[in-house]
């Protein structure tokens, strides 16, 4: 069985900053784009305030936010999965 781990806004924020653990979360994402684990976002995420200080437009944007700011997740809504 896959092992499964749920990341939340500080998580996606420490990617964006660089900030510290952010190493350790780009090795799980690594696993992830190997297939060794699986990652989720909450999808509360997606309604707090980013960067800047708003909160994303639509979900999609925050898909977009996802795929291109703090890669290797590749957005895909219909299971819940990045």
């Amino acid at each position: 069985m896959t092992q499964r781990y749920t990341i939340d806004t500080n998580c996606i924020s420490d990617l964006e900053q660089n900030r510290t653990g952010a190493d350790h979360l780009r090795r799980m994402l690594a696993d992830h784009e190997n297939t060794k684990i699986e990652i989720a976002v909450v999808a509360i995420s997606a309604s707090e305030n980013q960067r800047g200080g708003k909160p994303a437009w639509t979900y999609e944007a925050f898909e977009g936010k996802l795929n291109d700011r703090v890669k290797p997740f590749r957005a895909n809504s219909s299971n819940g999965l990045f």
